[in-house]
């Protein structure tokens, strides 16, 4: 613990993945921090994060789509949006929303799909709204 706080680059350089997904529950300000260290420290966070999805959710999914989408993190977040607790659902989706507001077009056709045969109906309802918003922004 650094004077003010966690010491969150030393937890980068360290490689401590989890101790930074545990500030990921912190005050705005760390938790903002812990997620670009997460995202700098790059594919070895990944899986980590996707196992964080369901307890903090939205940090966990803002981090993980600063990432960028590849092959085990978008499976991992098809996943959890088809089989996860409703945290991980609604985390799923907001990352699932970032990557295609950024032109990822599988992205964009998961919240189709899940928009209409979702089983959860608050997950379905949320990628309803949420394709409102990607269309602001997204060209695909």
């Amino acid at each position: 613990m650094g004077l003010f706080g966690p010491n969150i680059e030393k937890m980068k350089v360290a490689g401590d993945v989890a101790g930074l997904i545990g500030l990921l529950d912190a005050k705005e300000s760390v938790k903002v921090r812990a997620g670009q260290a997460l995202i700098d420290m790059g594919d070895v966070a990944v899986s980590p994060l996707l196992e964080a999805f369901s307890t903090v959710g939205d940090a966990a999914a803002t981090a993980l789509a600063g990432m960028g989408t590849h092959p085990r993190s978008f499976e991992g977040v098809c996943e959890i949006l088809r089989d996860g607790n409703q945290t991980g659902q609604l985390a799923a989706v907001q990352a699932l929303m970032l990557w295609a507001m950024f032109g990822d077009r599988a992205s964009y056709d998961q919240l189709v799909w899940a928009s209409s045969n979702h089983p959860n109906s608050l997950t379905k309802t949320c990628c309803g709204v949420t394709l409102r918003d990607v269309a602001d922004y997204a060209t695909f």
